[in-house]
C-alpha cells in the first residue's frame, strides 16, 4: 500500500509529493495517517463549498427570469401559480379549434 488515493474515476492519484513510490509500512502508519485525515478534511471542504456553489448557481439566472415575468404578472402572485396556471397567464390557453383556424388563418389566436 503506497500514500495514493483512489480519485473519483478510480484512478490512484498520489496524495504527498511522490507517495506512488512511498509505502506503508509500521514506520509510516501514523504519517499516512495524518496525511489521510488532512486529504479527507480537504476534500470534504472542497465539497462543501462546492455544493453551496452549485445551489447558488443560478440564482441570477432565477432572479431574471423572475423579473421579466413580473412584467406580465404581478410578482406577488408568482408563488401563487402552479406551473400549469403560470403557463396559461403567461401563453394563453392555446385554442386547439381547427375551424377557427381555416376561418381565420391569418390572424393570431
Amino acid at each position: 500500500m503506497t500514500f495514493e488515493a483512489a480519485g473519483s474515476d478510480g484512478v490512484s492519484q498520489p496524495i504527498v509529493p511522490g507517495g506512488a513510490n512511498k509505502f506503508l509500512t509500521f514506520a509510516t502508519r501514523e504519517e499516512y495517517a495524518q496525511v489521510r485525515i488532512i486529504f479527507f478534511h480537504c476534500i470534504h471542504v472542497m465539497l462543501k463549498a462546492l455544493v453551496a456553489f452549485r445551489l447558488a448557481e443560478f440564482d441570477p439566472h432565477c432572479a431574471a427570469i423572475r423579473r421579466g415575468l413580473a412584467t406580465v404578472i404581478p410578482a406577488h402572485l408568482l408563488g401563487l401559480m402552479t406551473g400549469a396556471e403560470l403557463e396559461r397567464a403567461v401563453c394563453g390557453s392555446g385554442i386547439d379549434d381547427q375551424s377557427l383556424m381555416v376561418r381565420f388563418p391569418s390572424q393570431t389566436l
